[in-house]
């Protein structure tokens, strides 16, 4: 967890996920569990372990397709920008 704000009684949570010294984007949720399945959906997406479809489902790709050296060049690239994370429900 990065940070949290807001009352106690509507507390929003920001979250990020770090594989090694790479930390991907960053997400604001009403619940720690909202903030970190957001942040993890980001970070399987940009991997390309996940997809979403037309239909905005969420789709993991098969294991067999999965290349280990791949996933670790990108865990191990840098992002080309700053990452603008899920501001779905950052506090005002």
């Amino acid at each position: 967890m990065i940070d949290e704000d807001g009352p106690d009684h509507e507390k929003c949570f920001h979250v990020c996920v770090q594989i090694g010294d790479r930390r991907f984007a960053s997400c604001w949720g009403k619940s720690k569990k909202q903030a970190e399945q957001e942040a993890a959906l980001g970070t399987l997406l940009e991997l390309g372990i996940a997809r979403k479809s037309d239909a905005d489902e969420v789709l993991l790709s098969d294991p067999d397709e999965l290349v280990p050296e791949e996933i670790q060049r990108l865990i191990d690239a840098q992002p080309e920008h700053e990452a603008q994370g899920c501001a779905r429900f950052r506090p005002r």
